[in-house]
């Protein structure tokens, strides 16, 4: 990242700016952003594999409740940003040894959608939040477009 001219990623402000902020400056260097980049909103069941960057986009802009039992690598990261972040799921506890346990995948579940709790409230509260914002009119293009606008006025400096 000290070598080239910018940093690009494939995300966007409304998710993730303060990062990008930081990254800016330690770097001293513009940070591009892409934009999400997002699917077709799901129509009916989702995939049964919601591990990488893309099946986390696919269930934000789902209407489905999203508990999330992260594996590796950035699955881990995406559970941050989705649970601690944004708050709009559940992680399944995992026992002392690693492993989900029926009993914990059930509590997260019946955590997720148990009509009228607190925590079920909020987490569809926040996901219409963020759905609405990803799925509004021109944010993908908006960000395309300034991403190749920024890419052209770095060629040209």
């Amino acid at each position: 990242m000290r070598e080239g001219d910018a940093i690009a990623i494939r995300t966007c402000r409304e998710l993730e700016g303060n990062f990008f902020d930081y990254l800016a400056k330690q770097y001293r260097k513009p940070v591009l952003l892409s934009g999400p980049v997002l699917p077709e909103a799901a129509k009916g069941e989702l995939e049964e594999r919601h591990g990488g960057f893309g099946s986390m986009w696919e269930s934000l802009l789902s209407d489905t409740q999203i508990v999330l039992v992260p594996y590796h690598g950035e699955q881990a990261l995406n559970t941050r940003l989705l649970v601690e972040e944004l708050k709009v799921a559940i992680e399944v506890q995992r026992e002392e040894n690693g492993w989900v346990s029926r009993e914990n995948l059930s509590k997260a579940i019946k955590l997720a959608m148990d009509k009228g709790s607190q925590i079920s409230d909020t987490l569809k509260k926040n996901h219409a939040k963020w759905k609405e914002i990803f799925a509004s009119p021109g944010l993908m293009y908006g960000y395309a477009d300034r991403f190749i606008q920024n890419l052209q006025e770095l060629l040209n400096k």
